[in-house]
């Protein structure tokens, strides 16, 4: 293991092992490890060889809730990664930038974790829109908004909710 500052590969390797519990310089897992939890809820396991399949088993084993579901991406089955987004809580305000680098026009039902009134805030107009028709799901114990989301292509918005 190497620092990206100079002299402290010790002190990498350290840290590794006293949170992974193994010695990377010698004797890297070849399977995912147990599940870690400290006292401030937080969580680790190393994934020795990450993919879609692993990491949503690993979330979902971890017992993290998405907090948005695409319901489906048709036509972006070859490449999912044209459709992307960021969520960030702001003064209480649950704050989704989604964006579509496709070429296609995306089209989908968008599902926010929790009971969420949003908005649509548009970058390229500034036009601030609210969504309609807009229902509640349960998925897993949680609840769910869900409205249809269209976005033509090479595109963004910020869906705004409280």
């Amino acid at each position: 293991m190497q620092s990206a500052e100079f002299g402290r590969d010790q002190e990498v390797v350290n840290l590794i092992k006293e949170m992974f519990g193994f010695d990377p310089g010698t004797q890297m897992p070849t399977t995912t490890t147990n599940l870690k939890k400290n006292r401030m809820r937080g969580q680790l396991i190393f994934i020795p060889h990450p993919d879609a399949t692993s990491l949503q088993a690993t979330i979902k084993r971890m017992g993290i809730a998405p907090d948005l579901i695409f319901d489906s991406l048709p036509g972006f089955k070859d490449n999912p990664g044209e459709v992307s987004y960021i969520h960030k809580i702001k003064d209480r305000r649950d704050i989704f930038y989604n964006a579509n680098s496709s070429d296609s026009i995306l089209n989908t039902f968008v599902e926010l974790r929790g009971k969420v009134t949003p908005e649509l805030w548009f970058p390229q107009s500034g036009k601030i829109v609210s969504v309609e028709n807009i229902s509640s799901v349960k998925r897993d114990d949680q609840v769910y908004t869900r409205f249809q989301l269209k976005l033509p292509a090479v595109h963004s918005v910020f869906i705004v909710g409280e």
